[in-house]
């Protein structure tokens, strides 16, 4: 027999922040890398760079963020977010990525905000 345990959390306003802060700068990520991805893919199908240098590995794509848009004084709100946060956002996305070509789903779409409702 499983066992489940339900937690119920009650986080103060500034938690509440900070956990909406994460949330969009792990979304910005997510979709940061597909946009590269899918950006190096175009330039070798147009025959601009070889086959080695069409896809970013997810450890590729930190070290990019970390070295050259981190140190940007445009986006130094990216360090307000736990770095296994932002870590697991690149890994998802690459993941997602990779089972694309791999045939086992469809591209990986961009993460809007909000609620998305069904259509009724």
């Amino acid at each position: 027999m499983l066992k489940a345990y339900k937690t119920e959390i009650f986080p103060t306003e500034q938690q509440k922040q900070k956990i909406s802060q994460s949330i969009g700068i792990c979304r910005w990520l997510y979709n940061s890398y597909l946009a590269k991805n899918k950006e190096l893919y175009r330039q070798f199908k147009d025959g601009l760079i070889d086959k080695k240098q069409s896809k970013m590995s997810a450890n590729d794509f930190d070290k990019y963020i970390n070295n050259e848009i981190k140190t940007l004084d445009e986006y130094e709100w990216i360090n307000s977010c736990g770095s296994k946060a932002r870590k697991k956002a690149i890994c998802n996305a690459e993941a997602a990525y990779s089972r694309f070509f791999k045939g086992l789903s469809g591209f990986p779409k961009f993460n809007l905000t909000g609620v998305i409702l069904p259509s009724s």
